[in-house]
C-alpha cells in the first residue's frame, strides 16, 4: 500500500509529521500547543483579541457577528415580501426625475419655510402616491423632514 506524502509538524522541534492536503499543520501532540492567533473581525475593527485556533473569531466578535448576520436575514425577508424598488414605482423614469428635482431644489423645502438652509438629500411624494412623479408632487427635503414627513403621512 503506497504511503500518502508527509510533511513536519510546525510544533517547536516536535519529530512528528503531518499528511500533506489536509487541513491540519500540527500532530495531535501539539495541537494544543498551537499560537494564539489574532481575531479576524470585519465587524468590530481592530479587536485586539487572540483565539485558539481553529477557531477564527473571539466571543464577543462571534456573538457580534451573529446579531449581524440574524440582523440581515430579517432584512431581506423583509425586502423580499416589500418587492423590488421598481416594482414599488422606483425605476429608471424615477431616479431621473429625482436627480433632477434635487439639481433644481438643492436645499430642504420644509427647513427653507422656517429660515433654516440645509441641503436636501431625498424627494418627498406629497400625496403619498409613489405612481405620481409629477414636479408638483415631489418635494425636495432633508434626511430628517422626510422622516417627520412619512411619520405624519402613517399616523393620518
Amino acid at each position: 500500500m503506497p504511503q500518502s506524502a508527509q510533511r513536519p509538524c510546525k510544533g517547536i522541534g516536535c519529530p512528528n509529521l503531518v499528511k500533506v492536503g489536509g487541513k491540519e499543520s500540527y500532530c495531535p501532540k501539539c495541537k494544543d500547543r498551537q499560537p494564539m492567533t489574532p481575531c479576524r473581525n470585519s465587524v468590530r475593527k481592530k479587536c485586539p483579541n487572540l483565539v485558539k485556533p481553529p477557531y477564527r473569531y473571539c466571543d464577543a466578535c462571534h456573538a457580534a457577528w451573529q446579531k449581524t448576520a440574524a440582523y440581515m436575514e430579517r432584512r431581506r425577508l423583509t425586502d423580499e415580501r416589500r418587492g423590488s424598488g421598481h416594482k414599488r414605482g422606483y425605476g429608471v423614469r424615477w431616479r431621473i426625475q429625482r436627480k433632477h428635482k434635487l439639481s433644481m431644489n438643492p436645499l430642504c423645502q420644509e427647513c427653507e419655510r422656517v429660515g433654516i438652509l440645509v441641503p436636501a438629500r431625498e424627494v418627498h411624494h406629497i400625496d403619498g402616491s409613489t405612481r405620481s412623479h409629477g414636479y408638483s408632487n415631489l418635494m425636495s427635503v432633508c434626511i430628517a423632514c422626510h422622516h417627520k414627513l412619512d411619520a405624519e403621512r402613517r399616523r393620518g
